[in-house]
């Protein structure tokens, strides 16, 4: 790393704020200390030249007395010249007790910082009885003043060199403790730089990393409690990357599953295409045979009404005239009744053949006006009894007598009877069952409801989605298609009513008609 970048990392780093918080405590408490000795010693030189003083000033004085009493002034500025002479001594001046100055010595000029003391000269001394005896005054006698001046340049230096040597003194302690505190420091943030470096190593995402632990101090728990963590994160991390590959193969399988549906959905369009065409092929193929029939069948009735006056002279001639082992009578109401049948059949198959037209086409058929669905569910229910549909089983009916006409397709919705009736009775188990229809109205929501209602395996949960949906079926090996329901409820959408399904597995199923009643001055 280069040295700027490793400066630069170290300004920010926790090992500087400590050695500079150490730097500066250490600085502030050397300098107190240094400023502190200074004082001291200037302080202490400054005693000791005073006392110096003092001492010149004791032995000048105890020499100066008897030369003071007797006004020898030769002696005194002997004495005076002797004091003169000691280091520093820059004056020397003694005067009596009048004042007035018997020796006066000064080396030099009088200059600032000098250091200037007295002494009282007074008899009152052991050593010299004989002056108090020649006084009647016992107390001390006022002999004179003595003053020495002493010069503190020197001791100024002396100062100076003292201030000097502590400072450098103090300044090599101090770097001595700041490069101890330094490698101290060093030492005591090792632990924090591997926590610091194994951190950044993990944050960049490599957490295999492990910081190695030396001790067992505040940063080595830490140590140890991040390396935990990071054991932690990593399998945490394996469980998420295990996770996501779950969750990546769930949504391919998801994905090819609506893949799946979506093709499932194209080839049902297809198929109702193709079902739309073969609709209206067979609508086409149909028409024209059943028109041969219905012409024929009124060409049957007319000879049939041509005939039957014949048949009657001979049956009058011959009363034991007979066809096919039916007594005339008998013939005539079975003639006109298979007559009626073909009709009514072929009326019947015309109406289906519209109505495949109209689905394959997109169009819609017409409604009439006061149509009886009492009368609708009773043609359903011929319908089923006469394809067999009812062996094991048994309908019930509760056909309401005051129920309101409505508007819409009888066929349409016969239609839709049968359907639902099947769907019922396909549901019903092989030993038998039981089938319940009932019809009644309900004006406080202006319907007519039909409820068909059935003893079977009922319809699981998973299924009722899909109720509607095309060429879905359940019973595609007993013969369902897969269509019931979808065109049924594509009827009742264009009745304006609904289909309301209710089933419980095991138990049953209740289907439940809506068909809305005609408003007044409703126009079909």
């Amino acid at each position: 790393m280069p040295f700027l970048q490793r400066l630069g990392s170290f300004r920010y780093s926790f090992r500087f704020r400590l050695f500079i918080i150490f730097t500066l405590g250490t600085t502030l408490t050397t300098f107190f200390l240094t400023a502190t000795y200074i004082i001291r010693g200037k302080n202490e030189i400054r005693e000791h030249t005073t006392e110096r003083a003092r001492l010149l000033l004791t032995v000048l004085a105890d020499n100066a007395r008897l030369p003071l009493f007797g006004n020898d002034r030769a002696m005194l500025q002997r004495l005076a010249e002797e004091t003169a002479q000691q280091p520093d001594v820059t004056g020397v001046q003694i005067n009596n007790s009048d004042g007035v100055v018997m020796a006066d010595i000064h080396h030099g000029a009088i200059v600032s910082g000098m250091i200037s003391e007295s002494l009282k000269i007074t008899s009152h001394v052991e050593e010299t009885p004989h002056l108090l005896a020649m006084t009647e005054d016992k107390d001390p006698i006022p002999l004179g003043e003595v003053r020495v001046s002493l010069d503190t340049s020197r001791l100024d230096s002396s100062i100076r060199q003292m201030a000097a040597s502590i400072t450098l003194y103090a300044t090599t302690f101090w770097l001595i403790v700041i490069t101890i505190s330094y490698l101290g420091l060093n030492r005591l943030s090792l632990s924090y730089r591997k926590l610091m470096e194994g951190l950044a190593t993990m944050r960049a995402g490599n957490l295999e990393t492990r910081i190695p632990v030396d001790g067992n101090d505040e940063p080595s728990q830490a140590t140890r409690s991040v390396n935990e963590l990071a054991e932690a994160l990593q399998q945490r991390e394996a469980d998420n990357k295990l996770l996501q590959e779950k969750l990546i193969n769930a949504m391919r399988i998801q994905v090819q599953e609506e893949k799946q549906q979506i093709m499932a959905k194209l080839i049902q369009t297809n198929r109702m295409t193709s079902l739309g065409l073969l609709v209206s092929s067979m609508a086409h193929e149909i028409s024209n045979p059943n028109g041969a029939i219905r012409l024929d069948g009124n060409f049957l009735g007319n000879m049939l009404r041509d005939m039957l006056p014949h048949i009657e002279d001979i049956t009058r001639e011959d009363s034991d005239f007979t066809i096919s082992g039916m007594r005339i009578d008998d013939l005539r109401e079975e003639l006109f009744r298979a007559h009626k049948n073909i009709i009514r059949s072929t009326d019947r198959i015309e109406s289906v053949i519209k109505d495949l037209r109209a689905y394959s086409l997109g169009a819609n058929t017409p409604h009439a006006r006061d149509i009886d669905m009492n009368r609708v569910v009773r043609g359903a229910l011929t319908i089923i009894r006469a394809h067999g549909h009812v062996t094991h089983s048994t309908i019930r009916e509760d056909l309401s007598p005051e129920l309101p006409t409505i508007h819409g397709s009888h066929h349409q919705l016969e239609q839709l009877v049968v359907n639902l009736l099947l769907n019922a009775l396909q549901s019903l188990p092989v030993q038998g069952g039981k089938v319940t229809i009932c019809t009644n109205s309900a004006p406080e929501t202006n319907e007519i409801l039909i409820h068909i209602s059935d003893t079977g395996v009922g319809i699981p949960p998973e299924d009722r989605a899909r109720l509607y949906e095309p060429f879905f079926s359940t019973r595609f090996e007993s013969g369902g298609s897969g269509l019931g329901l979808y065109i049924s409820n594509f009827i009742i959408g264009e009745h304006g009513g609904r289909l309301e399904f209710e089933s419980e597995v095991g138990v049953g199923t209740t289907v439940v008609m809506h068909l809305p009643l005609p408003l007044p001055d409703h126009s079909v």
